[in-house]
This record gives structure tokens, sequence and C-alpha cells, in this order.
């Protein structure tokens, strides 16, 4: 009896059907011959299943890591650094100011100085 690609529906379901057909071939001789090729059958099924999901998960992961590190950063560094030659001492200058005004007790200088910076 050839197997068709879709199966009829009955009052027995299938999976109680195949189970009985497996039962049927290991009561014939050769039997341990066709369960060890099901067997390993079933072993490199698994073994490609997981290997899939390893790819899966891992793969977008590296080529994440990868591309940050080697395309993406490089990038922005050389833009980064090409356009803003001026803000290093900008922020130099800024924090010099801040340490003044941080050194300076009274409030009053403290404001006198921000608004000297402001106008």
């Amino acid at each position: 009896m050839a197997k068709r690609a879709v199966e009829q529906t009955g009052l027995i379901p299938r999976s109680i059907i195949r189970t009985f057909e497996r039962f049927k071939k290991q009561l014939f001789p050769g039997v341990e011959m066709l369960v060890i090729q099901e067997f390993r059958i079933s072993r490199y099924q698994v073994i490609v299943s997981i290997q899939a999901l390893l790819m899966l998960i891992f793969i977008p992961i590296l080529i994440n890591i990868i591309s940050k590190h080697f395309i993406v950063t490089p990038f922005v560094e050389y833009i980064w650094n090409k356009n803003n030659v001026e803000i290093l001492p900008f922020i130099k200058n800024y924090i010099n100011k801040s340490k003044k005004i941080f050194i300076m007790g009274s409030r009053s200088n403290k404001l006198d100085m921000i608004v000297d910076e402001l106008c």
C-alpha cells in the first residue's frame, strides 16, 4: 500500500495506526536494522534542528557585534572628529570656569561670574 501525501481521517486516530504499524514491523525478522536506521535518522534530525536553532540565535548577535565594532563605531568617530574639532577646547574652558565658580565661596560671586559669562 503506497503512502499518500494526505491521509484520510477515520474513527481511529492516525497516531494509534502508526503505532500499530511499527509494532507489526517489530514482529518480523530484520527489525534491528530498521530500528537502528530510524534511530540514526531521528538523531540526525535532532542535530540539524539544534544547529539551525543555534544559528538563528548566534548569527544575528555576531553580525550586530561585528558591524558595531568594525563599521558603525569607526564611521561615527571619523564623522565626529572631522566636524567637531573645536568642542574639546570649549569643554576644557567650561570645566575650568566651573571649577573657579565652585572654589569661590560666596553666592554673590558665583552669580556675578555666571552673569558675566552669559553677557
